[in-house]
Parts: structure tokens; C-alpha cells; sequence
């Protein structure tokens, strides 16, 4: 009786049985599924990470704002103006200046003209293996003396002769080369100076003497101080220093006779030029002689130029 009361009202059967397994997985699939998302969304991210950092860091560059140049090259400019104010400061602009020999000048010497504490150091390691200055011209190789340096101190270089080195007393050598700088010509007239005479001046060495020489032959003479600023090579900087110690006899320029001058004795007058030899002579063969300088003016271009080349014809 019990029995068959356990079997009718506490046993499944089999459709209950395998209804009651089903819901018992649901309930475990319920309950582990979320373990099973969140671990493997884990590891995507791991995964998706390690994959996609180098173009995270990429975009990253990307998006990163561009510096600005003209700072960057303002600041790379300040830092050289900086290295090179550490390295060569600049001298003081109204310094006066002395006579003294590049040779034997001393330290604090070289300061009070104005040079540089690098450019200093420079010239004494050079003069302590053995470097001598035979010259003026050779101060130019110091490495780091500006070009404007040299020529604020060339007038005031003076180098010893070996054989008549005074004593180390300083006046007694300030004064022998002020004796020598007031011994130099102070005024040369350009139309017969040699070129010795022309190395005497400020800033004017053998080739630039020689570039002078050829162009006065040239011209056939210099009617005016300024045309020695046309030489070639001169710089207007040296030119205004030697001006004042210049003079010209006009007297002595040599001129050309229009009327019996060939095309090649007018063409190769610097001042004259292919076209205006040709005008010449077309105007003497249709106009026979040329008797007024004046009517030339008008076959030169551009009028400028005819004032230079009528100091240097004639009619006769």
C-alpha cells in the first residue's frame, strides 16, 4: 500500500524526468553564461589591444599638434646666437685704438682694442707655436677675425723689423712704430703714383695696387679722385678711408681724337662701349669732321656716361 503510494505520488516519470535535466542545464547555462561573456570580453580586449597598439600610438603621433616653425627656428636661433656670443663676444664699438705689432702685443693689449677673448686666444696659441706676422695682411689669418675687425685695425698695424726690435719696454716700441706710421705718405697724386706708392695706403696690398695701375692705363689717367672707387675690387669701406689722402692733375689724362680714331682705339675705352664707337664713326663718314664734343652727346646712351667719356675725347 505505502509502496504504491510512493510509486503514484513521488516518482517522475520519463518525460518528467528529462523535462526537470533540461531545466536544471537552463538554470546552469543561465548562471555560468555570464562568467563566460565577461572572460572572453576580457581576453578580445587583451587580444584587440596588443593587436592595434602600435596604430593607437600611430594616431596618437598624429594627432599630436605641430610645433610651430618659426619658433623652433627662433629658438635654434637665439641657442647659436647664444654658442656664439659665448664664443666670440662681440667688442666694444667705440673702442680707441693704438698702434701695436700683432707680434708682441700683450693680452690685455689686444683687449683694449676691442678683440674678442676667443679671437685673443686664437692669435697668442698661433703666435705661441711659432706663428709670426710678417705683414699687415696677415692678421687675416686669425680664424674668427670679421673682415670689418680688420680693417677697424689696419691702419694701426705695424709690424717690427727683427733686426731693430727695441727693448721689451713698451713706450720705448709704441713709440718707434708711431714714428713709422707718421713717416707714410699722406697724400698721393693717382695719376703718376707707382704702385709702391699705392701699397702705402689703407687696405690697398700688391693686387688691388696693380687692378688701379691697370685702370688708370686704361682711361689714359683718372680726371676725378672718385673713379678710383671704380677699380674693381675695391671696397667702398677701404675707398673712403684712403679718399682724403688722394689728389688728381687732370692735366695729365690723355685723350682721343674723334676724328682720326679707329673703332678699336674708341672701343676699347672702358668708358666707351661697341655701339657708341660705331655711332662715332658713322657720324664723321656722314657728317665729315666732328668740330663741337657736344654734338656726340646725342649718340650716347644714357647721358651719364657722356660726362665721363668727354674728359676723354678731343676734336683736334
Amino acid at each position: 500500500m505505502r509502496s504504491t503510494f510512493v510509486n503514484k505520488h513521488l516518482t517522475f516519470s520519463k518525460k518528467e524526468r528529462i523535462a526537470i535535466l533540461v531545466l536544471l542545464l537552463a538554470i546552469c547555462c543561465v548562471i555560468i553564461l555570464p562568467y563566460i561573456t565577461t572572460s572572453h570580453r576580457r581576453y578580445t580586449d587583451i587580444t584587440t589591444s596588443a593587436d592595434t597598439a602600435w596604430l593607437m600610438a600611430a594616431n596618437a603621433l598624429q594627432q599630436k599638434p605641430m610645433s610651430n616653425p618659426s619658433k623652433t627656428n627662433s629658438e635654434d636661433k637665439n641657442k647659436y646666437q647664444y654658442i656664439q656670443s659665448e664664443n666670440f663676444s662681440q667688442p666694444t664699438p667705440n673702442t680707441p685704438l693704438f698702434v701695436f705689432d700683432p707680434n708682441t702685443a700683450e693680452v690685455e693689449d689686444l683687449r683694449r682694442l676691442g678683440l674678442r677673448e676667443k679671437t685673443i686666444q686664437i692669435l697668442v696659441n698661433y703666435r705661441n707655436k711659432g706663428g709670426k706676422f710678417k705683414k699687415a695682411e696677415d692678421l687675416q689669418k686669425i680664424y674668427g677675425l670679421k673682415q670689418e675687425e680688420y680693417e677697424r685695425l689696419l691702419p694701426y698695424i705695424v709690424i717690427t723689423p727683427p733686426t731693430s726690435a727695441p727693448s721689451s719696454s713698451l713706450p720705448l716700441r709704441s713709440t718707434y712704430m708711431e714714428d713709422v706710421v707718421k713717416s707714410r705718405p699722406t697724400l698721393i697724386e693717382i695719376n703718376s703714383a707707382d704702385r709702391e706708392t699705392f701699397k702705402s695706403l689703407y687696405g690697398i696690398g700688391d693686387k688691388l695696387a696693380t687692378r688701379i695701375i691697370n685702370f688708370r692705363n686704361k682711361l689714359g689717367g683718372f680726371y676725378s679722385i672718385e673713379q678710383i672707387g671704380e677699380t674693381y675690387g675695391l671696397a667702398d669701406s677701404v675707398f673712403n678711408k684712403i679718399k682724403p689722402h688722394l689728389q688728381v692733375n687732370a692735366e695729365m689724362v690723355q685723350k682721343i681724337n674723334v676724328n682720326t680714331a679707329t673703332y678699336d682705339e674708341l672701343n676699347n675705352h672702358p668708358y666707351i662701349n661697341s655701339q657708341t664707337a660705331y655711332q662715332i664713326l658713322k657720324y664723321r663718314k656722314e657728317n665729315g669732321s666732328i668740330n663741337d664734343i657736344e654734338a656726340i652727346k646725342s649718340l650716347v646712351q644714357p647721358n651719364d656716361v657722356f660726362d665721363k667719356i668727354k674728359h676723354y675725347i678731343k676734336t683736334e
